[in-house]
This record gives C-alpha cells, sequence and structure tokens, in this order.
C-alpha cells in the first residue's frame, strides 16, 4: 500500500488508500457554515449584491521576478524595492 504523501498539500492518501484533507477545526467550522450559508440562501433563491474583500497586508509585488510576468503582460510590471514577494515599506 502507499504511504500517506507528505506535500504542501492537505490532501492524503491513508495507507488503505483512501483520501481525506487535512484541516483545524477553524477550517472545517468555516467551511461548514459557508456550505450552509449557500443552501440557505438558494433555498431563499436570495442573491448576492456585494462583496467585501479584507485583506492583511498592504502593498507587496508579485512573487516572481518581472521577466517571469512580463511576457504575459500588455505593459511591463513596475519595478520594485524588495524582492518578490516580500511587504514593501508601504506595507508594513
Amino acid at each position: 500500500m502507499a504511504r500517506p504523501t507528505q506535500s504542501a498539500s492537505r490532501i492524503r492518501c491513508n495507507p488503505d488508500g483512501s483520501w481525506y484533507i487535512k484541516m483545524n477545526s477553524a477550517r472545517l467550522l468555516s467551511l461548514a457554515l459557508a456550505v450552509v450559508s449557500v443552501a440557505l440562501a438558494q433555498a431563499r433563491r436570495e442573491e448576492l449584491k456585494f462583496v467585501a474583500i479584507v485583506t492583511r497586508h498592504g502593498v507587496r509585488p508579485p512573487t516572481v521576478a518581472n521577466d517571469q510576468i512580463n511576457p504575459y503582460s500588455a505593459e511591463p510590471w513596475p519595478k520594485w524595492d524588495v524582492p518578490p514577494g516580500y511587504l514593501t515599506a508601504h506595507g508594513r
């Protein structure tokens, strides 16, 4: 039988071949609340009108270097004063 995988993913394989998702209780509760909310909204035929996005940090550059993403962009990305993925002084 295959041993459980040790990857960055939280999806694991048991020795018996079955799969499971490893998550802490806060994530499980959040997932359960989201599923229940969607089910209730569908039952009442409610419609989502607005979404609020809350972020933890301020300004951050892309997680890869500009030369890796410029081929996919219509215009060159701006130059950053910090390495890829690091917080800028403005974002701290």
